[in-house]
């Protein structure tokens, strides 16, 4: 890996390009102003994604130090469903976003 991104260099460096980053903000037709900003505002928000982490890997019965990954739902309440309510609740619920539905009353 570091031989081919070694090579990507090279090449790139002959081509022209002052910097790695410069390629990949040409192919995808951003800005370095715009990269700036996009960066300043991940930077900012790091410290409330990490309070957020901590607080998620508290709610799985963490003390704050592993790891919960950001897919990792929070362990919320959890609603039970019987078939029977689910299928009862989907009409209302359809009606409530479609009133002209075509479920049965």
């Amino acid at each position: 890996m570091n031989a081919i991104k070694g090579e990507a260099n090279a090449v790139n460096k002959r081509r022209g390009w002052k910097q790695p980053l410069d390629v990949s903000l040409h192919n995808n037709a951003v800005s370095q102003a715009t990269f700036d900003a996009m960066q300043a505002a991940v930077t900012a928000s790091l410290p409330d994604f990490r309070a957020w982490m901590k607080v998620k890997a508290k709610l799985h019965g963490h003390d704050g130090s592993p790891f919960v990954g950001p897919r990792c739902p929070a362990p919320l309440r959890q609603r039970r469903y019987l078939v029977g309510r689910r299928h009862r609740d989907c009409p209302r619920r359809v009606r409530r976003v479609q009133p002209q539905s075509w479920w049965p009353s």
